[in-house]
């Protein structure tokens, strides 16, 4: 949403960009209380083999969010076959093949049925997830079906304590996804 179209008059300092942008900080403002919205899609393109959120996999982006933020993220699978999943989880040197009962890092932080390759989220699908960030870290939005995240379907996810929010990809691609911070 655009500051100048905001209605809901919230009393907080609109913070709104859409991605596609450039490696530049998105925001800044008060530390927490706000929201984020994002929307994540699993197989937008075809790289590593439609492995990847927004086509980014192998921790190739960051997405930065406020500590104290509501998060909202819009989860759709545009894989044209397979089924995926998301949610926040631990930074981990190396991604095991399987997940055993995955436990989101923040409450409601996990799609539905994230390791089940017959339930999760279907080619065509959406979901959406919504959670605060309230602890400062570094994390992850991961693929819990098996072997996905150990082929790297994974980004990074950072919690800040300073406020601050953006998006970066280690390649400076500009992206085709939306975020924004209200």
């Amino acid at each position: 949403m655009d500051c100048a179209h905001d209605t809901r008059n919230t009393g907080r300092p609109c913070r709104s960009r859409a991605w596609p942008h450039d490696r530049a900080e998105l925001a800044e403002g008060e530390q927490g209380g706000g929201t984020v919205s994002l929307d994540s899609h699993a197989g937008q393109t075809p790289a590593n083999n439609d492995r990847n959120f927004n086509g980014h996999y192998k921790g190739d982006a960051t997405i930065t969010v406020p500590e104290g933020d509501k998060v909202t993220i819009k989860f759709t699978n545009d894989d044209p076959s397979l089924t995926h999943s998301i949610g926040v989880d631990s930074a981990y040197a190396t991604f095991p093949a399987t997940f055993t009962n995955p436990q989101p890092i923040f409450q409601g932080a996990i799609s539905s049925n994230p390791t089940d390759m017959t339930k999760a989220t279907h080619p065509k699908k959406s979901e959406t997830l919504t959670f605060t960030t309230s602890k400062a870290g570094s994390y992850t939005l991961t693929c819990f079906i098996p072997g996905h995240a150990a082929v790297g379907m994974w980004i990074h996810f950072d919690v800040s304590a300073d406020g601050q929010a953006g998006m970066q990809t280690s390649q400076d691609q500009r992206d085709q996804s939306r975020l924004s911070f209200n």
